[in-house]
């Protein structure tokens, strides 16, 4: 068995702990970061790009949906039993995701609508335009996978930052 040391350890390397391990080592803490794949980014590598209210994309679109009428109609679609506090975050921290992940090199090739669904089933119900596209690697037409421009990004930042990976590690 291996010993490491590490002011910080993240449990799966999907995009969500990728996002963890990055801010851990933006604040200058060691990161060790396991994941039970070959590579980062899970489920995020079939996606297009992550949703964000209050980008500068938005606002060079003229989109006018704000952090709080998101919020709002959030809470409203899941009648109110979720954690306020956790929603409210998610949407008013959004936008500055958005910039965040360009400072990393992601680009973006617009805004697009949250859902193609009927009315009645999707929460924004006028369809708001929250989902900001990835532009795929060597560029081309968007499409499923687009998002694995952005890990990819994200990884390689992480590792100038000095985040090590474990992969084909599962942690429990």
């Amino acid at each position: 068995m291996k010993q490491m040391d590490a002011d910080i350890i993240v449990v799966a390397a999907g995009l969500s702990g990728l996002a963890a391990a990055i801010a851990a080592a933006e604040k200058g803490a060691s990161v060790v970061a396991f994941e039970k794949a070959a590579t980062t980014g899970g489920a995020a590598n079939m996606g297009m790009g992550p949703l964000g209210v209050g980008s500068h994309q938005q606002r060079e679109q003229m989109i006018a949906l704000t952090p709080g009428e998101a919020f709002r109609k959030h809470m409203y679609f899941t009648h109110y039993k979720v954690d306020a506090r956790l929603v409210r975050d998610y949407y008013f921290k959004s936008g500055d995701t958005i910039r965040w992940l360009e400072g990393m090199g992601v680009q973006f090739v617009g805004v697009q609508r949250a859902f193609s669904a009927p009315e009645n089933t999707r929460a924004y119900s006028d369809g708001e335009f929250p989902w900001h596209v990835v532009r795929p690697e060597g560029g081309g037409v968007p499409g499923p996978r687009a998002a694995s421009a952005m890990i990819k990004a994200m990884t390689e930042y992480a590792l100038d930052l000095g985040v090590r990976f474990q992969f084909e590690t599962p942690v429990k």
